[in-house]
Protein backbone atom coordinates (compact mmCIF):
# COMPACT_ATOMS: atom_id res chain seq x y z
CA UNK A 1 0.00 0.00 0.00
CA UNK A 2 2.41 2.43 0.91
CA UNK A 3 5.17 1.07 -1.36
CA UNK A 4 7.87 0.55 0.71
CA UNK A 5 10.20 -2.13 0.02
CA UNK A 6 10.69 -4.99 2.73
CA UNK A 7 9.84 -8.15 3.61
CA UNK A 8 6.27 -8.85 1.76
CA UNK A 9 3.19 -9.80 3.78
CA UNK A 10 0.14 -11.46 2.51
CA UNK A 11 -2.52 -9.28 4.70
CA UNK A 12 -6.41 -9.39 4.01
CA UNK A 13 -7.17 -5.95 4.54
CA UNK A 14 -10.83 -5.05 4.34
CA UNK A 15 -11.89 -8.26 2.74
CA UNK A 16 -8.90 -7.99 0.23
CA UNK A 17 -5.81 -10.13 -0.03
CA UNK A 18 -3.09 -7.65 -0.33
CA UNK A 19 0.87 -8.21 -0.26
CA UNK A 20 2.26 -5.53 1.89
CA UNK A 21 5.24 -4.17 4.25
CA UNK A 22 5.02 -5.09 7.69
CA UNK A 23 3.56 -1.66 8.77
CA UNK A 24 1.00 -1.64 6.65
CA UNK A 25 0.22 -5.26 7.66
CA UNK A 26 -0.69 -3.67 10.46
CA UNK A 27 -4.62 -2.45 9.20
CA UNK A 28 -5.84 -5.83 8.62
CA UNK A 29 -5.21 -9.52 9.34
CA UNK A 30 -1.74 -11.19 8.41
CA UNK A 31 -2.31 -14.57 6.49
CA UNK A 32 0.91 -15.67 5.54
CA UNK A 33 4.68 -14.37 6.09
CA UNK A 34 6.97 -14.82 3.40
CA UNK A 35 9.01 -18.46 3.72
CA UNK A 36 12.96 -18.14 3.36
CA UNK A 37 13.92 -18.94 -0.10
CA UNK A 38 16.62 -21.90 0.33
CA UNK A 39 19.66 -20.79 -1.86
CA UNK A 40 19.93 -23.70 -4.77
CA UNK A 41 23.55 -24.19 -5.90
CA UNK A 42 23.93 -24.17 -9.70
CA UNK A 43 27.71 -25.61 -10.54
CA UNK A 44 29.77 -23.28 -12.61
CA UNK A 45 30.16 -24.51 -16.09
CA UNK A 46 33.42 -23.73 -18.20
CA UNK A 47 33.22 -22.35 -21.54
CA UNK A 48 34.75 -24.13 -24.14
CA UNK A 49 36.56 -21.86 -26.28
CA UNK A 50 37.57 -23.03 -29.78
CA UNK A 51 39.96 -21.94 -32.26
CA UNK A 52 40.58 -22.34 -35.92
CA UNK A 53 43.45 -24.94 -37.12
CA UNK A 54 46.39 -23.05 -38.62
CA UNK A 55 46.55 -24.93 -42.26
CA UNK A 56 42.85 -24.09 -42.21
CA UNK A 57 43.22 -22.56 -46.04
CA UNK A 58 44.73 -25.51 -46.92
CA UNK A 59 42.67 -28.26 -45.67
CA UNK A 60 39.69 -26.58 -47.62
CA UNK A 61 41.12 -25.87 -50.47
CA UNK A 62 42.17 -30.08 -50.73
CA UNK A 63 39.27 -30.63 -50.11
CA UNK A 64 37.14 -28.96 -52.32
CA UNK A 65 39.22 -29.71 -54.91
CA UNK A 66 38.35 -33.69 -53.91
CA UNK A 67 35.15 -33.05 -54.52
CA UNK A 68 35.19 -31.91 -57.51
CA UNK A 69 33.52 -28.47 -57.11
CA UNK A 70 34.83 -25.06 -58.10
CA UNK A 71 34.64 -22.02 -55.66
CA UNK A 72 31.39 -20.74 -56.56
CA UNK A 73 29.64 -24.80 -56.62
CA UNK A 74 30.96 -24.72 -52.70
CA UNK A 75 29.48 -21.46 -51.80
CA UNK A 76 26.36 -21.83 -53.05
CA UNK A 77 25.93 -25.09 -52.01
CA UNK A 78 27.01 -23.33 -48.46
CA UNK A 79 24.78 -20.34 -49.18
CA UNK A 80 27.86 -17.91 -48.70
CA UNK A 81 29.58 -15.99 -50.87
CA UNK A 82 31.85 -16.83 -53.62
CA UNK A 83 34.71 -14.21 -53.22
CA UNK A 84 34.25 -14.89 -49.05
CA UNK A 85 35.46 -18.61 -49.45
CA UNK A 86 38.26 -17.34 -51.87
CA UNK A 87 39.52 -15.06 -49.12
CA UNK A 88 39.43 -17.97 -46.71
CA UNK A 89 41.02 -20.65 -49.20
CA UNK A 90 43.90 -17.78 -49.84
CA UNK A 91 44.64 -17.25 -46.39
CA UNK A 92 43.74 -13.66 -46.28
CA UNK A 93 40.50 -14.06 -43.96
CA UNK A 94 40.40 -17.14 -41.41
CA UNK A 95 36.44 -18.35 -41.36
CA UNK A 96 35.00 -17.99 -38.29
CA UNK A 97 33.46 -21.08 -36.10
CA UNK A 98 30.04 -21.42 -37.64
CA UNK A 99 31.62 -21.15 -41.04
CA UNK A 100 33.93 -23.94 -40.54
CA UNK A 101 31.63 -26.34 -38.73
CA UNK A 102 29.36 -25.89 -41.72
CA UNK A 103 32.58 -26.56 -43.98
CA UNK A 104 33.66 -29.63 -41.74
CA UNK A 105 30.37 -31.00 -42.03
CA UNK A 106 29.78 -30.68 -45.40
CA UNK A 107 33.84 -31.56 -46.86
CA UNK A 108 34.33 -34.10 -44.00
CA UNK A 109 37.30 -32.25 -42.84
CA UNK A 110 38.60 -30.97 -39.13
CA UNK A 111 38.96 -27.30 -39.04
CA UNK A 112 37.66 -26.71 -35.20
CA UNK A 113 39.47 -27.78 -32.63
CA UNK A 114 38.31 -26.95 -28.72
CA UNK A 115 41.50 -24.65 -27.18
CA UNK A 116 43.47 -26.03 -24.46
CA UNK A 117 45.33 -23.63 -21.62
CA UNK A 118 47.66 -26.49 -20.78
CA UNK A 119 48.58 -27.04 -24.88
CA UNK A 120 49.09 -23.52 -25.27
CA UNK A 121 51.75 -23.22 -21.89
CA UNK A 122 53.61 -25.82 -23.30
CA UNK A 123 53.92 -24.31 -26.71
CA UNK A 124 55.27 -20.93 -25.27
CA UNK A 125 57.63 -22.98 -22.81
CA UNK A 126 58.80 -24.60 -26.43
CA UNK A 127 59.11 -21.21 -28.11
CA UNK A 128 61.19 -19.26 -25.02
CA UNK A 129 63.61 -21.99 -25.25
CA UNK A 130 64.87 -21.13 -28.56
CA UNK A 131 67.12 -17.93 -29.08
CA UNK A 132 66.10 -14.79 -30.03
CA UNK A 133 68.16 -11.81 -31.35
CA UNK A 134 68.27 -9.97 -27.98
CA UNK A 135 70.07 -13.15 -26.87
CA UNK A 136 72.85 -12.92 -29.44
CA UNK A 137 73.11 -9.52 -29.45
CA UNK A 138 75.45 -7.49 -26.52
CA UNK A 139 73.82 -4.65 -25.54
CA UNK A 140 76.39 -1.09 -25.18
CA UNK A 141 75.72 0.63 -22.13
Amino acid sequence: MCGQDGAALQARIEGTLLTVCQKCASFGEVVSRPQPRAKTFIPERKKECFVIVPDYSQKIKNARERAGLKQDELATKLNERASLLQKIESGDVPPDVALAKKLESFLHITLVVPYSEEENKEKKQAASAELTIGDILKVRK
